[in-house]
């Protein structure tokens, strides 16, 4: 007579270990797929960044705040080679010499190879000694600030 129970009993432990394996691996992917994507975004919006060349040229101060109650600033900006098509903003970065920071943003931004100057508003007794750019991308539906082009000019006053 052959034994029946012995072979079901094999399948029966097979197929549980079979189970278990897709249970652990479904537990598994479950922790790891929201790092993944969220990894996927962070290198899309870092493409972004990287494909875009805008430099800051020149800047001076135009106004002082004495009459006006705050400086006005022309900065000049070069924009390079890349895709301005996400760019949203431009982010102007000002230093003093202290090391205090002050930001100002304008959503008007150069063609691929163009020069403009833009006034921005500065604030009275604010030394701005240096100016930065930082481009604002569009990179899978959100907003995205890219790190300062790295070259900052230094900011002139009228004597």
């Amino acid at each position: 007579m052959i034994n029946t129970k012995r072979g079901l009993s094999d399948i029966i432990t097979n197929v549980l270990i079979i189970l278990l394996v897709l249970v652990a691996v479904g537990i598994i992917w479950a922790f790891v797929r929201p790092a993944i994507q969220g990894g996927a975004q962070q290198v899309a919006g870092a493409s972004d960044c990287l494909a875009v060349n805008v430099v800051p040229t020149a800047c001076s101060n135009t106004v002082t705040g004495a009459t006006t109650g705050a400086d006005l600033w022309n900065v000049t900006v070069s924009m390079g080679t890349g895709s301005t098509a996400n760019i949203e903003e431009l982010k102007f970065i000002f230093r003093d010499s202290t090391g205090a920071v002050r930001t100002n943003t304008t959503t008007i931004i150069p063609e691929e190879f163009e020069s403009r100057t833009f006034d921005v508003l500065g604030l009275t007794g604010f030394s701005e000694d240096t100016v930065d750019i930082a481009v604002v991308v569009s990179a899978s539906g959100q907003l995205k600030t890219c790190e300062p082009s790295g070259t900052p000019v230094t900011c002139t006053s009228p004597a």
